[in-house]
């Protein structure tokens, strides 16, 4: 009898025991599945702060608002635009990205989804055209035959800031009971817009040299905390000393418009470079350009380039009045020196061949003789 009674008790802790661990086993998995659905809650938080970091502006439709949309004819049941034995045009709202013209371009991300019965045929179509600035950026096209369930379109397009874009959808149908359809959601966007906006969008830096002197005229369409411009001048395109300082307009979305005359100008050839400067002491550099004014020595001296436009070499032809050593230089049309060469100048015509040293892309290239501060001529040339 007490054989039977342990027996029973040892029967008894085993059911126990294995109890036990039965319940450690589900709890442990439960905490391993609460552990997981927290990591994935989270994930799923920092995928949506992400989007949301990255994301200037963005548009999901409501079906249930037309104002938000424009269809040729269909009809919008149940949060939804269905076309059924018909030809129509859905567009989205034309979409205006922040910036000004010369700020950086945006990127934003366009998603598309066109669902459809599942037994169209060839004679049924399916377009779908993005435009940017009102001319068509990208499109797509195809056959109720070639669908499985939806039509599903994912594109990046590149919009100009200050820009705008928009989102077409065509579709083709024959028959009453077949359709395509877009629902509620199914045609979002994300524009994505630098991380800040720049400090200037300067549109033009140009100068000429008038009576007064040398004449520089430069605007802007939009200021961020701008704090003042720099001229500066330079003879060899290397060193640079400031000739005027104007006032900037702070920050403003508005056009503007400014000029100097430096009456100081040298004779020959000048490099000038425009300095912006924010308030927190940040400087951009523009230019440089170049200006040419005449003196006494060089008012009649007459030159010329042959053959112009050129391929490889050509001849630099001028006059002078006297035997002199000097310098024959070589810029591109920004002003900078591509190569300077000495050579031997001869009282009357000059015929000098040149063969630039570097290899030389397509476009205008200035070329001129100098003889110590004396330029006795100067001409443009274009490269083939």
């Amino acid at each position: 009898m007490r054989s039977r009674n342990r027996m029973r008790i040892r029967n008894s802790m085993h059911v126990r025991q294995r109890m036990s661990l039965k319940a450690h086993a589900i709890i442990f998995s439960t905490i391993i599945i609460a552990t997981a659905l927290i990591v994935f809650l989270l994930s799923m938080s920092h995928s949506e702060k992400t989007y949301a970091d990255t994301c200037s502006s963005s548009y999901t439709l409501d079906w249930t608002n037309p104002s938000t949309f424009t269809i040729s004819c269909g009809a919008v049941v149940a949060a939804q635009w269905t076309v059924k034995n018909d030809s129509c045009n859905y567009y989205s709202p034309v979409n205006t990205v922040d910036g000004h013209p010369g700020d950086p371009d945006r990127t934003s991300a366009i998603d598309v989804r066109i669902g459809q019965s599942g037994n169209l045929t060839n004679n049924d179509y399916a377009w779908i055209f993005i435009y940017v600035n009102g001319s068509i950026y990208s499109s797509y096209k195809c056959r109720g035959d070639t669908l499985t369930g939806v039509f599903y379109v994912s594109q990046n397009i590149t919009v100009p800031a200050g820009g705008n874009y928009q989102v077409r959808v065509a579709v083709k149908n024959d028959k009453t009971t077949e359709f395509w359809m877009i629902k509620n959601g199914e045609v979002t966007s994300c524009v994505t817009s630098p991380a800040s906006p720049l400090p200037v969008t300067l549109t033009s830096f140009t100068g000429e040299v008038t009576d007064q002197g040398a004449r520089f005229k430069w605007t802007t369409a939009a200021e961020v905390n701008n704090d003042y411009f720099t001229l500066s001048r330079s003879s060899d395109g290397i060193a640079y000393s400031e000739v005027a300082r104007i006032q900037g307009n702070g920050t403003t979305s508005t056009k503007h418009d400014y000029s100097f005359t430096d009456d100081r100008t040298p004779s020959g050839l000048s490099y000038y470079r425009l300095s912006q400067t924010d308030y927190d002491g940040t400087t951009k550099d523009y230019g440089p350009i170049t200006v040419r004014k005449k003196n006494a020595d060089n008012e009649d001296i007459k030159s010329s380039v042959y053959p112009n436009p050129f391929s490889e070499k050509f001849t630099y032809a001028f006059s002078s009045r006297q035997d002199e050593e000097g310098l024959l230089i070589f810029y591109d049309q920004t002003g900078h020196l591509i190569e300077e060469r000495a050579i031997d100048i001869r009282e009357g015509m000059n015929n000098i061949p040149y063969t630039p040293k570097a290899e030389l892309k397509p476009g205008i290239y200035l070329v001129g003789v100098k003889s110590g501060d004396r330029l006795l001529g100067f001409t443009r040339v274009v490269k083939k």
